[in-house]
């Protein structure tokens, strides 16, 4: 797989942060991030804040972080994707990549018939933090490791798992 210079997070938390400092935010590589927090008015600030800290340019739609990224992850935030990932599908392009990481019971079989009904690829995962290491759990894990590679993660701190 080619190194994937164009990266959105869409959930921007400990999870996205992290990922971050483990290696995926790079001089070359373009990241773009959507948060729902960025949204109110009790928490834009601080949500435009942790973009900026992070080096990310924040966004304040999902079809505005998504719209030239080769890779999306989903990720764990402060507030519910879900309304959110409805604008997701109409904005995706064939051949991009949506990584869905959120954990918990969320409707991932539905999200996944809906992206690849707009020919992009489907990655199911859900992943956790654990000190520096984050864990990941999925069916694709082997799809997954081609993926954090190219984003050149220190897999030293990345587990996978496969998920039964």
């Amino acid at each position: 797989m080619a190194k994937i210079s164009r990266l959105a997070l869409i959930g921007f938390g400990l999870t996205a942060q992290n990922m971050l400092r483990l290696g995926v935010n790079q001089a070359e590589r373009v990241i773009t991030a959507f948060d729902p927090n960025t949204l109110h008015d009790d928490s834009c600030k601080t949500q435009l804040e942790r973009f900026i800290s992070s080096g990310v340019q924040g966004c304040f739609s999902v079809a505005d972080a998504i719209n030239s990224a080769h890779l999306i992850l989903l990720s764990d935030a402060e507030r519910d994707l879900t309304p959110w990932l409805e604008e997701l599908v109409p904005q995706l392009k064939p051949g991009q990549m949506v990584a869905d990481l959120r954990s918990g019971s969320v409707d991932k079989a539905r999200l996944q018939q809906e992206v690849e009904s707009q020919q992009a690829a489907f990655i199911d995962g859900e992943i956790d933090i654990h000190h520096d290491h984050l864990v990941i759990r999925s069916t694709q894990h082997t799809r997954l490791l081609e993926i954090f590679k190219s984003l050149d993660i220190r897999t030293a701190h990345l587990d996978l798992n496969h998920a039964s």
